[in-house]
């Protein structure tokens, strides 16, 4: 499947249509459905005063804008005029954005998801036959065999042209 024109990292504003600013509660369960993390927060418009909420959503898999503002229309929460959606370019610099307290309307708290590493981009390092040799030789370094709850730590330092060994140590699991 071509990848192109799809992304992980999404911008949102979710703004008044017609007068109505949708509540918090059915922002934060749009957001649920739609991103695996995500940040809001309720803002005031610097020019016109509007109340407004800022977002930044990460999608568990790269999809394209008409498929995540599909899902906003079948989902019937929120009316998709009032959602403006962007790609994210910078993630660091949009929550930072998107939880900005000087930005934020008083009284209010931003809301986010715990972000919980799933280990999906190295899932296939469970399964041995999956790895490159080199992966093998590293997996046979780090773990333990007896155990499987050990490994052994070293840091290492460049001194001249040569790399020299500073700490070694084991560490449990």
């Amino acid at each position: 499947m071509n990848e192109e024109n799809k992304y992980k990292n999404w911008t949102v504003t979710v703004s008044q249509h017609k007068g109505v600013l949708p509540n918090f509660d059915e922002v934060e369960s749009l957001f649920k459905q739609l991103f695996e993390t995500y940040w809001i927060q309720m803002e005031e418009g610097e020019k016109n005063e509007n109340l407004h909420y800022q977002a930044t959503g990460v999608t568990s898999i790269r999809k394209r804008k008409d498929t995540i503002l599909n899902k906003i229309d079948s989902l019937r929460l929120i009316n998709r005029k009032h959602i403006t959606l962007g790609i994210c370019k910078d993630l660091t610099s949009s929550i930072e954005y998107c939880t900005d307290p000087d930005k934020r309307v008083e009284g209010t708290e931003p809301r986010t998801t715990e972000y919980v590493y799933s280990r999906r981009d190295i899932k296939f390092l469970d399964e041995e036959t999956m790895r490159y040799p080199w992966q093998n030789k590293l997996m046979d370094i780090l773990i333990d065999e007896k155990s499987k709850t050990s490994m052994y730590l070293m840091i290492v330092a460049f001194i001249g042209y040569s790399i020299k060994k500073v700490y070694q140590a084991r560490v449990s699991l």
